[in-house]
């Protein structure tokens, strides 16, 4: 599953801790480098509990469908 973690900053400065945390590398969005994205077989429920001590928000790729 594609996910979007969106940061109050440049995602740069959390992306080693991310990438460590979830095992994948991050993507720094091209168009916006607030924005990471991370492909991962986890549940967006278990990504934002791995992540829940940073102040990201969590967008599944397949938002459009939930609209």
């Amino acid at each position: 599953m594609k996910y979007y973690i969106a940061y109050p900053a440049p995602i740069a400065e959390i992306v080693p801790e991310i990438e460590e945390a979830v095992f994948t590398t991050v993507e720094i969005h091209p168009k916006n480098n607030q924005v990471g994205i991370i492909e991962t077989n986890l549940s967006v429920e278990e990504l934002e509990h791995i992540l829940s001590h940073y102040d990201v928000i969590i967008i599944n790729d397949q938002i459009d469908e939930w609209i």
